[in-house]
């Protein structure tokens, strides 16, 4: 049965079946919605669209149904303004007392239209399971607020930056909220109005505090170029990639390599020719090309398809690959972490923060090997730990 959920927070739980709205449902009647919510945390038989599609709703949805999308959101947005402008604390009062009934029902019915036309016309993905496994880490990390405290802005607000980001980040929503589908390659977006962790000024990290003692980040070294030994079954470097490099190619410094990898790998019309040659003779790209790119498009190992011209190839291969496996790897973190009282507070982009309890501490390295051990490889793993976010310091 395709049922559409309303609200899923615990005292307004509510979902809308063959447009009705209900509150007591039997879960297990159930099949088939857009997308993972907690209140589903012990079902297996759901199915979910947007982890069939790999996309947000309004990529998904077909062209025939996109203005009426659009017009849908834009009147729910404005049923919440409208309470905000009133003085509604929004968060604190249930979608059902606020949005009027047939307005409900009829945003829902498009959403069952939308998400009948993905289980038509989509092949079941071949990372699925994974897919729904990181659906539910992400709702999980969504469901407890950062700590924040912002008192270490104090001594810049004299800065007129500083006071403007203030005000922005007092009035933020406090929760991470990732949007799983918003990139092609599967990197993570933050859906509109959540915390904006993933663009957080370094100079502002320090008003992030952990619930528990302290943080702990997991910080692949030189992922993309990883996952490129990986890909070509090339064995990879023990230590830091880029001093490695400096050592190989000769580089003077350990920026000077990073630069230039980074520029041979995705435009190599700015490299001297030595470095190009020496590049050439330690990656192969062209044996990546040929197992993973295509006519205008390149296929991930994860089955991912994305369209691109030879410009951007290497680049999605490695992107979409590295985002995807280290997102896996979270999930093994997460499910490593659900008998204690450490948790993952957030990702950001190629690494994870740990909000972690100081018992629990003899825990740490094997949290780094479990983090390590890819599909494609060993990663090196940097270890830093701080008692904020902006303090973190390296410790391996």
């Amino acid at each position: 049965m395709l049922f559409q959920l309303v609200d899923v927070r615990p005292e307004c739980i509510s979902l809308c079946i063959k447009e009705q709205i209900k509150e007591n449902v039997d879960i297990n009647q159930l099949t088939q919605t857009w997308s993972y919510s907690n209140i589903l945390k012990n079902t297996t038989h759901i199915l979910f669209a947007d982890c069939f599609s790999q996309n947000n709703l309004h990529g998904a949805c077909p062209s025939s149904m996109q203005d009426e999308l659009r017009g849908l959101k834009q009147r729910f947005v404005g049923f919440l303004n409208s309470a905000r402008y009133s003085g509604i604390q929004t968060n604190k009062v249930c979608y059902t007392d606020l949005i009027p009934e047939r307005f409900i029902i009829k945003f829902c019915s498009l959403k069952d239209r939308i998400c009948s036309h993905v289980f038509e016309n989509y092949e079941k993905p071949i990372q699925y399971e994974s897919l729904v496994k990181i659906a539910r880490m992400l709702v999980e990390i969504a469901s407890k607020p950062l700590k924040i405290d912002f008192s270490s802005m104090r001594p810049f607000l004299h800065e007129s930056r500083t006071r403007q980001m203030e005000k922005t980040l007092q009035k933020a929503n406090k929760f991470v909220q990732y949007e799983q589908f918003k990139t092609k390659t599967g990197r993570l977006g933050v859906v509109s109005g959540g915390f904006p962790i993933l663009n957080l000024d370094k100079k502002f990290r320090s008003i992030i505090k952990p619930h528990n003692d302290f943080f702990v980040e997991l910080d692949f070294n030189a992922a993309e170029i990883r996952s490129l030994f990986g890909l070509v079954e090339q064995k990879q470097p023990e230590e830091d990639v880029y001093r490695w490099l400096m050592k190989e190619v000769g580089f003077e410094t350990r920026e000077e390599a990073k630069l230039n990898t980074i520029k041979w790998m995705y435009d190599s019309s700015d490299i001297e020719k030595r470095v190009a040659y020496s590049f050439d003779s330690i990656f192969n790209k062209k044996l990546l090309l040929e197992k993973f790119g295509g006519d205008k498009e390149i296929k991930t190992i994860y089955g991912r398809v994305i369209p691109a011209d030879d410009h951007h190839a290497i680049n999605y291969i490695l992107q979409s690959t590295t985002a995807d496996m280290c997102l896996r790897q979270m999930v093994k973190v997460n499910e490593y972490l659900q008998d204690k009282k450490t948790r993952i507070a957030f990702c950001m982009h190629d690494a994870i923060i740990l909000d972690m309890k100081s018992e629990e501490r003899e825990h740490i390295l094997s949290l780094r090997d479990v983090f390590s051990q890819t599909e494609l490889g060993k990663y090196k793993t940097s270890l830093k730990i701080g008692r904020d976010y902006g303090t973190m310091g390296k410790v391996l």
